[in-house]
């Protein structure tokens, strides 16, 4: 079964914790995370966002977001990702 963006979105929560812009481009090759977030809360997912700054390879700080989806949802419902 092939997944759609969101649905891979919300495993790389479930399985990581959180997701960046840079996350979501080079692990999984969606190029609008901000687009399939808004997808996400339309749908009625509570995701959390958290600007953080980290330094760059040349030293320089750079801010971004990184999403999180609220603890209080079973991410392992919705992918169908089930564990007994």
């Amino acid at each position: 079964m092939t997944m759609n963006q969101c649905e891979r979105i919300l495993k790389y929560l479930d399985d990581f914790g959180g997701i960046s812009t840079r996350d979501a481009f080079v692990d999984l090759g969606i190029a609008s995370l901000s687009r399939r977030i808004c997808d996400l809360k339309r749908r009625g997912y509570i995701i959390n966002g958290e600007y953080r700054s980290e330094k760059n390879r040349y030293g320089e700080w750079a801010s971004f977001k990184r999403y999180s989806i609220d603890p209080s949802t079973d991410v392992k419902l919705v992918t169908g990702q089930h564990h007994d």
